[in-house]
């Protein structure tokens, strides 16, 4: 199985700045939809309203492709570390199994493999 690239450390700053820019202006872009349509009483197909409004399906969108390849980074980098301690673990299992076994005299010659 082919292993996704993990971001930089810069990328990573990037992509988190960037999802926490786009949150705020998310933020400031429904507040004012809010304000034009529910205070000022705009209809939902004024042109101002229509403009804000795509504004913010690019924003959704865009955040949404960010927050996505962020995921992907954290699940690869926690597979790798899994994956590693597996491997670390294994290591000190079995070394712990052949210590026991050569000071109880048992030798690989009398070992089943599953088998103990």
């Amino acid at each position: 199985m082919a292993r996704t690239k993990l971001l930089t450390k810069s990328e990573e700053k990037i992509i988190k700045e960037q999802i926490n820019k786009n949150a705020v202006l998310i933020g400031e872009i429904i507040a004012k939809i809010d304000l034009l349509m529910n205070k000022e009483g705009h209809r939902r197909d004024s042109t101002v309203v229509l403009e804000f409004r795509q504004k913010l399906d690019v924003l959704i969108a865009e955040n949404d492709t960010f927050r996505k390849v962020y995921w992907k980074h954290v699940q690869t980098a926690f597979d790798e570390i899994v994956d590693t301690d597996y491997e670390a673990v294994r290591f000190l299992v079995l070394r712990i199994r052949n210590r026991h076994r050569a000071s109880s005299g048992v030798f690989a010659c009398d070992y089943q493999i599953g088998v103990e």
